[in-house]
């Protein structure tokens, strides 16, 4: 599920982020006692938004460079 939702936000965010080989690892392992099931609708948005996070602080990085 986590590999589909990296992909998805890749593919959504592709224009406004820099060409080349991007490497996304799981820092910390999800807490099992929040989201008892790895497909959970919770464990989802979780990480989505996370990813959503991560893929704008990129950008953010990406428009601090070109200046």
């Amino acid at each position: 599920m986590l590999k589909r939702l990296v992909r998805h936000q890749f593919h959504r965010h592709a224009v406004d982020l820099a060409a080349g080989a991007w490497v996304v690892r799981l820092r910390a392992p999800f807490d099992p006692k929040l989201f008892v099931s790895a497909a959970s609708t919770k464990l989802r948005h979780a990480a989505a938004d996370e990813l959503d996070a991560l893929m704008k602080r990129a950008m953010r990085q990406r428009t601090r460079d070109l200046v």
